[in-house]
C-alpha cells in the first residue's frame, strides 16, 4: 500500500508539471475521486490564477490529508503544505512554517522542495539571507534536473551574488536549463551572445534566440526583438 502511495503521488506530481488543459481536467477528476494530493496541487493552480473560490475548495479538501501525511515522511505532503504557507492558503501566511516544510522534503529528496528552500534563503523570506546555502540547494535541485534552479544558478553567477561574478559560468548553467527547455534560460543564452559576457559577442545570434523564445511565448522576449 505504502509504495502504491508513493507511486500514485509521483503520477500526479508529474501530472502537475506537465500542465495542460488535458492533464488539468486529469488531475480534476482525481481528485473528485478522492485523490487529496491531487486536491493539493489544483488549489495551489487556482491560487495562482487568483481563482479563490476554486482555490479554497481544492485547499478545504487536501490539507487535512496533507497534515496526516506530512507525518509520515510523505515529501510531496511536505512540500504542499510548504507552498500553502508560503502563499497562506487557507492557512496563516508564515515563511518559517514554509521553510520547515521545505527543508523536511528536501532532506527527503524532493527536488521541488529543494529549489523552493533555496528560494527564501535567495530572498531572506523568514530566515537571514544566506546566499551560500540558497546556492547549496539550487545546486541540489539541479543536479537533480530542475532548470528553474539553474536559471536561478546562472542568475546568481551573472549578478556576482554569493559568488564570484562569472559569465563563463552564467553561459554553462544557462545553457544546460535551456537545454531542458526552461524558456528564461534560453533568452539568458541570447542575452550573453548580445553582450558578449561569457562568449563572443554575436547579435545575429542573439536576435535568433530572442525570436525563436519570443515565438515560444516568452513575453518579454518580444521587446528584444522589436
Amino acid at each position: 500500500n505504502n509504495l502504491k502511495m508513493a507511486t500514485d503521488d509521483a503520477s500526479i506530481a508529474i501530472l502537475f508539471r506537465r500542465l495542460n488543459n488535458d492533464t488539468l481536467h486529469e488531475l480534476e477528476g482525481h481528485a473528485q475521486r478522492g485523490n487529496k494530493l491531487a486536491s493539493a496541487y489544483l488549489s495551489r493552480y487556482f491560487y495562482k490564477l487568483s481563482d479563490e473560490i476554486q482555490a479554497e475548495y481544492y485547499a478545504l479538501m487536501a490539507i487535512p490529508w496533507l497534515l496526516d501525511h506530512a507525518q509520515t515522511e510523505n515529501p510531496y505532503a511536505q512540500v504542499n503544505l510548504g507552498r500553502y504557507y508560503e502563499d497562506g492558503i487557507c492557512v496563516p501566511q508564515s515563511y518559517t512554517v514554509a521553510r520547515l516544510h521545505y527543508q523536511h522534503a528536501a532532506e527527503l529528496g524532493e527536488m521541488n522542495a529543494m529549489r523552493y528552500l533555496a528560494m527564501l534563503y535567495d530572498a531572506g523570506h523568514g530566515m537571514p539571507q544566506d546566499k551560500a546555502k540558497a546556492l547549496y540547494w539550487y545546486t541540489r535541485a539541479a543536479d537533480l534536473g530542475d532548470a528553474g534552479a539553474m536559471a536561478n544558478i546562472a542568475i546568481m553567477y551573472r549578478d556576482g551574488e554569493g559568488v564570484e561574478l562569472d559569465y563563463e559560468e552564467t553561459f554553462r548553467w544557462y545553457q544546460k536549463g535551456a537545454a531542458l527547455g526552461e524558456l528564461n534560460c534560453y533568452a539568458g543564452v541570447g542575452h550573453l551572445y548580445y553582450f558578449g559576457q561569457g562568449v563572443p559577442q554575436d547579435y545575429e545570434t542573439a536576435f535568433r534566440i530572442a525570436l525563436h523564445a519570443a515565438e515560444l511565448g516568452r513575453a518579454e522576449s518580444v521587446y528584444d526583438v522589436a
